[in-house]
C-alpha cells in the first residue's frame, strides 16, 4: 500500500468514527441483524469445505453481555467477521466493536500468534508508532549527534530533580501493609552496647531511620547510626527486614519492643 492510499484509508477511517462516535449518525436499525441472518442462510455448509477459513462470531458481543451458546455463535467467513462488526459499530456505536473491527482489519492478512502481534500489525498497515519513520526520526535527534544514551549532566540532574520531586511520594504509596502497621506503633530499638531509644509513630521507614540517626546524635553517640548507615538503611534490605519482625538483629541494633501507645511502654519500663 502507498503511502497516499494509506493517507486516504486514515481520512475515511477517521470520518467513519467520527460520524458515528462524535455526531450520532447511525445506519438504520437492523442493518446487523439482517446481515447475520443472510449470513446464516449462506453459511450452512461452510464448516465442510477446506477452501475458505471460517471464524466463530458472537452475535451478541462478549462486551455486550453475549455468551458462549451455541445459539449466540455464528460461522463465518474472515470478510464477513470484518463486516459484522463493523454494521454492529454503525448501527450501535459501541466503541469496543469499533476495536475488533480495526483489529480484524489489520490482521486478516497475517498469521498472529498473539495480541502483540496484532497490534504491531495495526501500526505496520497504517504507519503509526514504530513503523512511524518521521516520529522516530525526531526521538532520534532528541539526544543530539551522540543520541540519548550519553547520560549527560544535564540529563542525570533533570532525572534527580524528578526523583527529589516524586520520589517520596510514590515511596509512600508503594509501601506495602505489614510495613505500615510496623511503624504505626512505638518502637524500642536497643543497640548490643546497651543503648536504647524509643522511636515514636512514624509514617515510612525512612523516617524510623532518620529518628534514630537524630536520637544517637543528642546523646553523642552518632558513631552507632551515622548518616552513611542511615543511607544504607533506606536503600532497603537487612533494616527492613528487622522493622517487619524478621530480622531478630542487624548490626548490633534490635527490637526489644513494639508498643501502641506511650502509656503502654511507661508501664513497660515502670516493671
Amino acid at each position: 500500500m502507498s503511502t497516499s492510499q494509506k493517507v486516504l484509508q486514515l481520512k475515511i477511517t477517521r470520518h467513519v468514527y467520527d460520524r458515528i462516535v462524535k455526531k450520532q449518525k447511525f445506519i438504520r436499525l437492523g442493518t446487523y441483524e439482517r446481515f447475520i441472518s443472510k449470513c446464516a442462510s449462506e453459511n450452512q455448509n461452510l464448516q465442510n469445505r477446506n477452501d475458505i477459513t471460517t471464524e466463530k462470531h458472537h452475535i451478541i458481543p462478549k462486551h455486550a453481555g453475549g455468551d458462549n451458546s451455541e445459539k449466540n455463535i455464528i460461522i463465518l467467513t474472515t470478510r464477513q467477521h470484518i463486516l459484522a462488526h463493523l454494521l454492529r459499530f454503525l448501527e450501535k456505536g459501541e466503541k469496543d466493536d469499533w476495536t475488533a473491527y480495526s483489529f480484524r482489519t489489520a490482521s486478516k492478512h497475517f498469521d498472529l500468534r498473539n495480541h502483540g502481534l496484532k497490534i504491531a500489525a495495526l501500526h505496520k498497515m497504517r504507519g503509526t508508532g514504530f513503523y512511524d519513520k518521521e516520529l522516530n526520526s525526531s526521538r532520534g535527534k532528541r539526544g543530539g549527534p551522540i543520541g540519548g544514551s550519553r547520560n549527560t549532566p544535564e540529563q542525570k540532574r533533570a532525572r534527580q530533580k524528578v526523583g527529589e520531586t516524586w520520589g517520596s511520594y510514590v515511596g509512600l504509596l508503594n509501601q506495602s501493609a505489614e510495613l505500615k502497621q510496623c511503624i504505626s506503633k512505638y518502637l524500642l530499638f536497643q543497640h548490643k552496647d546497651g543503648f536504647q531509644v524509643l522511636i515514636s509513630l512514624s509514617i515510612s521507614g525512612s523516617e524510623v531511620f532518620d529518628k534514630v540517626h537524630e536520637a544517637v546524635v543528642q546523646r553523642n553517640q552518632e558513631h552507632l547510626f551515622d548518616k552513611k548507615f542511615v543511607k544504607k538503611a533506606k536503600g532497603g534490605g537487612p533494616m527492613y527486614a528487622l522493622l517487619k519482625g524478621k530480622k531478630k538483629s542487624i548490626h548490633g541494633w534490635s527490637i526489644i519492643g513494639r508498643f501502641d501507645s506511650k502509656e503502654e511502654y511507661l508501664n513497660y519500663e515502670s516493671r
